[in-house]
């Protein structure tokens, strides 16, 4: 079972932008916790 390089190129893709998604929610909590610390 080899993988074309296509599908290859769309796994990394999909790698980064679970990547992307995860350090977005960490910046959200992370400045959620601090208005919530401000207050």
């Amino acid at each position: 079972m080899r993988k074309t390089r296509k599908e290859e190129r769309r796994d990394e893709r999909t790698a980064k932008i679970m990547l992307m998604t995860a350090i977005i929610s960490l910046i959200v909590s992370i400045i959620t916790l601090i208005t919530a610390l401000v207050r």
